[in-house]
């Protein structure tokens, strides 16, 4: 079976951590007898000299090659802070708009595909949608987070995604939360399939404690600091402004603690000046972008996993955050807010340790209790690992995928 797929973000090579679920999605499906053509924004830093094999990665062009400046659509760099979009992608928006549509058109009658596959609610199901109603081919559409908040926002939007989603053979979204908020938009119940992001358990593994005593030693942290991870854009749902509220608090062992902050955005310079604010700059240390072979060595050096993820000043919210997945695998405890989808994956002191969102105090004592307890620690870490390995690897996730997707393509998805 041949599925043509529609996104806009994607990792640009790799060593890049965009969008990697994507990648692994498109991937994984080829174990189970689909192929997969990619249609991509072209972006300068795209990086696959030999394409992305198996999976066959086609680019779109929407401004110039030479203006590197106004190559902001897709790869995360549409949205200001994940609220917004930014002046440069805003003004573009036609033209990606219009060259995505053209060449998803032109891919589906050149390869006539069993199936279009839409990334994302927003911009590209309805995009997807209007060929699947000229060709006839049947759509499905894979949600996750960012799309479902802009059509919540925008009443334009909003009719954008309920034209798309009726269009819909099949509906997969991340979380239950999702799920329930893009029914709200339009979608019908029976069409949608809650499958949660997979995690590559080989790749994210437990490290020993030679391993991360080594792996601490790289970052200059003695074998005794009790090291905080936390993975992420520097936007505000990331929440990582209450996990610094929460570093003078902390206190653990014969070092004081240190807070690793790996990821880039828009508000690293608000989150340094609260740290030295704060007085615990020298315990919070930003990393900036990272590429993935660094982050598995963060993930080795790291004792606990901190997710204070939040539903920011605008309501925008992350469906279900990797890192928790990549956590999990890595056989870390793990601090996280009880929201969105985080709550389907972590279960509270079995896997876990979930606290309200924007509550600084409630993060500041399990962090002083996992600090306190490394048995505890252990308990969770293992337990943690044990649910990467049965339910939440690739390969069974993405055979999960296959089977949505082939019925979509039958039109047998509604009960």
């Amino acid at each position: 079976m041949r599925v043509l797929a529609i996104g806009t973000s994607y990792p640009k090579g790799p060593d890049d951590s965009t969008a990697p679920f994507v990648r692994s999605i498109s991937h994984g499906l080829q174990d189970y007898g689909i192929e997969v053509h990619l249609l991509l924004p072209y972006h300068p830093d795209l990086d696959w000299p030999s394409g992305d094999p198996p999976v066959q990665l086609h680019t779109y062009p929407y401004v110039r090659r030479s203006w590197r400046r106004l190559h902001v659509w897709g790869y995360a760099g549409s949205l200001r802070s994940d609220v917004a979009l930014r002046g440069e992608a805003l003004a573009i928006l036609p033209l990606a708009a219009a060259s995505s549509l053209i060449h998803l058109q032109r891919l589906a009658r050149r390869l006539k595909p069993a199936l279009i596959h839409a990334h994302w609610l927003l911009p590209n199901a309805p995009l997807a949608a209007i060929v699947s109603r000229r060709t006839g081919i049947p759509l499905a559409i894979s949600l996750h987070g960012s799309g479902a908040f802009m059509a919540e926002r925008y009443r334009v939007l909003a009719r954008a995604a309920r034209f798309a989603l009726r269009r819909a053979s099949a509906v997969t979204a991340c979380s239950r939360d999702l799920a329930s908020r893009v029914e709200a938009l339009g979608a019908s119940a029976e069409s949608v399939f809650v499958i949660p992001y997979g995690v590559d358990t080989a790749e994210f593994r437990p490290a020993s404690e030679s391993l991360r005593a080594k792996a601490k030693a790289s970052l200059g942290a003695g074998p005794e600091t009790f090291l905080v991870l936390a993975v992420g854009r520097l936007v505000a749902k990331k929440g990582f402004e209450f996990l610094i509220r929460a570093m003078p608090s902390l206190n653990g062992g014969h070092e004081l603690p240190l807070l690793i902050i790996a990821g880039a955005g828009d508000l690293e310079q608000e989150l340094r000046q609260l740290a030295r604010s704060l007085q615990v700059s020298e315990r919070v240390r930003f990393m900036g972008d990272t590429d993935r072979q660094r982050i598995l060595e963060l993930y080795r050096a790291a004792d606990v996993l901190a997710v204070p993820s939040i539903h920011d000043a605008a309501g925008n919210v992350d469906g279900l955050p990797n890192v928790v997945l990549e956590g999990l695998a890595s056989g870390l405890p793990i601090v996280a807010s009880s929201i969105a989808g985080i709550p389907d994956v972590i279960q509270h002191e079995e896997n876990g340790l979930l606290v309200p969102e924007q509550h600084p105090e409630a993060l500041a004592t399990a962090l002083r209790r996992l600090a306190s307890q490394p048995d505890f620690r252990q308990f969770l870490g293992q337990h943690g690992r044990q649910v990467a390995e049965e339910s939440l690897n690739w390969s069974s996730i993405t055979g999960r995928y296959a089977e949505v997707l082939r019925r979509a393509a039958r039109g047998t998805t509604r009960a």
